[in-house]
This record gives C-alpha cells, structure tokens and sequence, in this order.
C-alpha cells in the first residue's frame, strides 16, 4: 500500500505533459496536471493507476498510466537492543 512520503512515477503514456514523479504529501494527496489532488495513500499501485487513469478519460483519449512507487518512505523500521 501507498504511504504518505513515499515517491511515486506516474507515467502516462504518450503524455510526457502528465507523467511526473511526485511525492505522497503527508495528508497522503499527490498533485498531477489536468486533476489537481488525489488521494494516493491506502491504495495499491493498481488502484492509484485505475483512479488516475479514469480522472484523466475527461481530457485524453484512453489514457495508459502506470504507476511505480520509486522510494518507500512511509514503512519504517527501528531495531533497538
């Protein structure tokens, strides 16, 4: 699951315009063109993809988005002893 902090590569294809490589804000939103904020924590990276990908119909033709979380920044684990 998508995590605030995390870094994620959302790429559409052929729309170089959209793709981006963004951070999960701490309130968990990330920001695109075109769609402003969406909700990305809690979701997996397919239903990020879906979300975006059905947000983005209103302006492009069948978008194709893929979604790659680059850097999990939200699963931290501390070891003490």
């Amino acid at each position: 699951m998508i995590g605030p902090e995390d870094v994620l590569d959302i790429s559409v294809w052929k729309e170089p315009e959209v793709s981006r490589v963004v951070p999960v804000r701490p309130d968990g939103r990330i920001s695109l063109p075109l769609i402003n904020d969406v909700q990305a924590a809690g979701l997996s990276p397919e239903q990020l993809a879906a979300m975006v990908s059905e947000k983005l119909r209103k302006f492009l033709n069948e978008p194709k988005v893929t979604v790659i979380v680059t850097a999990i920044n939200s699963q931290r684990v501390f070891v003490v002893g």
